[in-house]
């Protein structure tokens, strides 16, 4: 119910931007997951969306890439920033994404399944306006993903002796630094 509610919550947004002579914004942002008892793993991400100058928002879809040690996981995300003040050099925003990680980059040896999961990343960040059209984007948040790894063995005639599951929930800080135009 909540990602139906949230895709026609981000239909009737976009539509809002038609109207405007050059909606889109791109960022890149770069930057660090960092959780309790394990090291920080690298984070690439992409927001692709829409100005809608009207809810001094921005809409769209994040992809991006998340690099732990059991496995790699590229999460796609729907998201919204909220820049509640407008025509300033310096803009704090909040923004929420959501969706779905995909384990698409991991080796896959015999016997290994990989399994993604539900990604939820809500975050503050500044962005500074330069006297370009570039901005420079800080970001500090919680990143929540879930997958698993499936790893059957077998025996000498090739029948299943065991099945292991391993779910992995990773909560993380997140940090990131990036540009956006």
């Amino acid at each position: 119910m909540f990602y139906r509610a949230l895709f026609i919550f981000l239909v009737v947004f976009i539509s809002e931007a038609r109207s405007q002579k050059y909606p889109y914004t791109l960022q890149a942002d770069i930057g660090l997951l960092a959780g309790e008892k394990v090291s920080p793993v690298p984070a690439v991400q992409v927001f692709n969306g829409v100005r809608v100058d009207k809810f001094f928002s921005e809409a769209g879809i994040t992809v991006g890439a998340d690099i732990y040690k059991q496995l790699t996981i590229l999460p796609l995300q729907i998201g919204v920033k909220w820049m509640p003040f407008q025509d300033k050099n310096l803009k704090p925003f909040l923004s929420f994404s959501a969706g779905y990680g995909i384990p698409l980059l991991n080796n896959k040896p015999e016997g290994k399944g990989y399994k993604g999961g539900a990604v939820i990343n809500p975050s503050i960040g500044l962005r500074i306006k330069s006297k370009s059209k570039a901005r420079l984007n800080f970001m500090a948040g919680f990143k929540h993903q879930r997958a698993s790894i499936l790893t059957t063995t077998f025996d000498a005639l090739g029948k299943i002796n065991s099945v292991l599951n391993e779910e992995y929930r990773y909560s993380r800080i997140s940090l990131g630094f990036g540009v956006g135009f």
